[in-house]
């Protein structure tokens, strides 16, 4: 796509639209040659346009009637979410290397996954909050935290380790003082012994 013909005052516009439609055509009959089984693949092969933040060539194609899915990808090791607006033709996402059939039916603006295992990180039905924009980053967000929490908290076997050290060491403490307890009591024991000893000793 020449983006030079956009700048040209008065027929510019007009002429890099007419490129931008043709380019929507020709890409719709090459996606038909191959269908992409995994998300993360058919992501993978995005061309540039499809992941650029502000594409003319998908701005143009926008103006014609193709619509885009916005998908975003949650990246926990970096402080940076990946963004991709993928072509959208009704029950499939598409672009110039293939399409990949939608496993679900879905009105929301903005899909969200974890970019490790693909996993969709929000329900896709069809309740009116979703499309609220500010209701799914809020969920997003309350998932992602709660994950990050319990990296931090550990699972429950650490916590049953926790707890049985700490029982252990309240126990060898309790000992110690049993033994403790013992120590003392027998040295009295013997004192006493040692005095009735002197006593019987006065009476020789």
């Amino acid at each position: 796509m020449n983006k030079i013909l956009s700048k040209i005052p008065y027929l510019g516009k007009k002429l890099y639209l007419k490129e931008a439609q043709k380019f929507a055509e020709v890409e719709k009959e090459k996606s038909k040659l191959h269908e992409y089984a995994d998300m993360k693949d058919f992501l993978n092969a995005c061309p540039e346009y499809q992941i650029q933040q502000n594409s003319l060539l998908r701005k143009f194609m926008v103006l014609f009637g193709i619509e885009f899915q916005q998908i975003v990808l949650i990246d926990q090791s970096s402080p940076k979410d990946k963004t991709c607006w993928v072509r959208n033709e009704g029950a499939i996402l598409m672009h110039e290397k293939g399409t990949y059939l939608k496993p679900w039916d879905s009105q929301k603006k903005i899909i969200y996954y974890d970019i490790t295992d693909m996993r969709p990180l929000i329900d896709k039905t069809k309740d009116m909050d979703w499309y609220n924009q500010d209701t799914c980053a809020d969920v997003v967000t309350s998932i992602t935290n709660s994950k990050t929490l319990e990296n931090m908290n550990g699972d429950n076997n650490q916590k049953y380790i926790l707890i049985l050290l700490v029982l252990v060491a309240i126990s060898i403490i309790i000992s110690a003082a049993g033994i403790y307890q013992g120590i003392a009591t027998q040295k009295t024991v013997v004192h006493a012994f040692e005095n009735l000893n002197t006593t019987l000793a006065g009476f020789k």
